[in-house]
């Protein structure tokens, strides 16, 4: 794990899956994701880096390597990008030295990079947390809470945190024109967060678009809108 954090060629890649404004259309920012040749399942991988306690290593490189890819590819587009980091690695006490200096070499906007955190956030750590995310929002960094719905700790998180931006996990997509339930769920929830900018993941069909699109959903993003970009073209 060591030798594939530190490598100076990393071992692995970040593509780009577009989010889009679905009022206008139009994709206003992209989420980063990992891939690797040596794992079929990206979740393996952080697997053994939570064993090894490599997991901030394993973030900070993602990281460094998205916002170079992105700066180079996507800087002229206008729009934000989001990157995945794990609570342990935010709570960090080295991690906001690490971040104010890379968007310092990269000459990047802090308003144009969301933080998008995962759910798996230990209670025990909230006020430091909560520190962490008040001194990031302080500098212009956005912080989005991933997969809202998927678990207890996610709506935990929603609370105490403030995050900027909420993503909404799969399962509120799938099937989402012909389920009322979810329709009337995302309705009060748009209403509850209305001083939160939502995202909604996993739309795989174009009745599920339309009808996000007519409740009044915000973003989006899902196979259906676009593909994550292997090879960036630009």
């Amino acid at each position: 794990m060591e030798k594939f954090v530190h490598s100076n060629i990393p071992p692995f890649t970040n593509i780009f899956q577009p989010i889009y404004n679905l009022k206008e259309m139009e994709i206003v920012g992209y989420e980063s994701l990992m891939r690797t040749t040596m794992y079929k399942d990206i979740k393996e991988l952080f697997q053994l880096a939570h064993e090894q306690e490599f997991i901030y290593e394993l973030d900070t490189a993602s990281i460094k390597n998205s916002l170079a890819q992105f700066k180079h590819t996507y800087w002229e587009d206008h729009v934000f990008l989001s990157v995945n980091i794990f609570p342990s690695t935010l709570g960090d006490a080295q991690f906001i030295s690490f971040l104010t200096q890379l968007i310092t070499e990269l000459d990047f906007e802090p308003s144009r990079l969301v933080l998008e955190m995962n759910v798996l956030v230990d209670l025990t750590t909230l006020e430091q947390l909560k520190e962490q995310i008040s001194l990031l929002q302080s500098f212009g960094i956005k912080i989005a809470i991933d997969e809202l719905g998927k678990s207890t700790s996610s709506v935990v998180s929603l609370i105490e945190l403030s995050p900027d931006m909420v993503k909404l996990d799969h399962y509120f997509s799938k099937d989402l024109a012909s389920i009322t339930k979810k329709q009337t769920f995302l309705i009060s929830l748009l209403i509850w967060l209305e001083d939160k900018e939502i995202i909604l993941e996993g739309l795989e069909a174009q009745e599920d678009v339309d009808k996000a699109r007519a409740l009044g959903i915000h973003y989006a993003q899902g196979y259906q809108l676009g593909h994550p970009e292997e090879h960036l073209n630009k």
